[in-house]
C-alpha cells in the first residue's frame, strides 16, 4: 500500500476517536474544540494559499487562468456541498438527556452521517493527490483533515447515542462514517489518482491541486 494511500485513511480514520469520545461521554471543552478547529482551518488556509496554489501554477503547461478559475470553481464547489448536505457544529452537540429523544434526532444525525460521509471525498482526493507528489505537503493536509475529523466523529455519535441510549449504535454509525468515508476516499483514488491518467493528462495534478485547493480553503 502506497504511503500516500496510507496518510489518506489515516486521516478518515480520525472520525473514530471522535466518536469514541461521543459515546463515553468525554465531550471535549469548547475551548479544546475551538483550538483544534481554529488550528485545523489554519493549516488548510496555509497549505491552500501558500503551498498548494503556487505550486500548482508553476505546473508546466497550466496558465494562471485555469489555474485560478479550478480553485475559485473549488471554493464555491464546496460552499455548495456545505449549503446542501446537512451538518452540524460541535458546540451544537446534543448531550444525554433523562427524557428520550424524538425520532427525529435521530433521523437527523444519520442525514448527518451521509453527508459527512460524502463530504469525504474532496478531503481524501486533496490528500491524495497532494501526498502523491509532494509527500511533506501531504502530510501537512492529512494532519488538518485528522485534526477536524475528529468533531465530525462526536457531531454523529453524542446524537445518536442521545436518541438511541445505545453505545453499540453510535459506534456503528461511527464506523461507517469512517469505512463510508474511507470508501469515497479510495474510490477517488481508483478514478482519478492513478499515475496513468496523471501521465495521460500533463495537467491534472496542478489543476486538481488548484480546485481542492479552493476547496480546502472553503
Amino acid at each position: 500500500m502506497s504511503v500516500p494511500l496510507i496518510l489518506t485513511l489515516l486521516a478518515g480514520a480520525a472520525t473514530f476517536i471522535g466518536a469514541f469520545l461521543g459515546v463515553l461521554g468525554q465531550k471535549p471543552s469548547n475551548r479544546v474544540l475551538a483550538f483544534s478547529l481554529g488550528f485545523a482551518a489554519g493549516i488548510m488556509l496555509l497549505i491552500s494559499l501558500m503551498e498548494m496554489l503556487p505550486a500548482a501554477l508553476d505546473t508546466e503547461g497550466m496558465s494562471p487562468v485555469l489555474g485560478y478559475g479550478m480553485f475559485i470553481i473549488g471554493l464555491l464547489g464546496y460552499f455548495g456541498l456545505d449549503r446542501l448536505l446537512p451538518h452540524a457544529h460541535p458546540q451544537d452537540l446534543v448531550q444525554k438527556r433523562q427524557q428520550p429523544l424524538p425520532g427525529s434526532i435521530k433521523r437527523t444525525a444519520i442525514l448527518l452521517t451521509l453527508g459527512i460521509s460524502l463530504h469525504n471525498f474532496p478531503e481524501g482526493i486533496a490528500t491524495f493527490v497532494t501526498a502523491s507528489s509532494n509527500l511533506e505537503l501531504g502530510f501537512g493536509i492529512a494532519l488538518a483533515v485528522a485534526l477536524h475529523n475528529i468533531p465530525e466523529g462526536l457531531a454523529v455519535a453524542g446524537p445518536v447515542y442521545a436518541a438511541t441510549g445505545s453505545k453499540r449504535t453510535a459506534i456503528f454509525l461511527g464506523r461507517y462514517l469512517r469505512h463510508g468515508g474511507n470508501f469515497w476516499r479510495r474510490a477517488g483514488v481508483a478514478d482519478f489518482g492513478q499515475p496513468g491518467f496523471a501521465n495521460r493528462y500533463g495537467g491534472y495534478h496542478g489543476s486538481s491541486r488548484r480546485y481542492y485547493g479552493g476547496a480546502l480553503r472553503r
